[in-house]
């Protein structure tokens, strides 16, 4: 998976392809503290933005963004 905040590459969960274009060219946005998203970089879609508490570590929102994503209907 490739991380938007920190530009790594990280091995957390698979990501299924984008129910709107299949493009396996997507990745889990997060803005490091409490949001995150999953991202087409293909068609641009964007899944549900999955908020945790401030102060909570951001992989708890990375893990529920990239469950929301792979529940999608492909």
């Amino acid at each position: 998976i490739h991380c938007g905040a920190c530009g790594r590459w990280c091995k957390m969960a698979k990501l299924k392809r984008c129910p709107f274009c299949r493009s396996e060219n997507v990745g889990v946005i997060d803005n490091g503290i409490s949001v995150s998203w999953v991202y087409c970089y293909t068609c641009e879609a964007t899944g549900s933005s999955v908020y945790v508490p401030k102060g909570t570590i951001g992989e708890a929102s990375i893990k529920k963004a990239i469950k929301k994503w792979n529940k999608a209907k492909r």
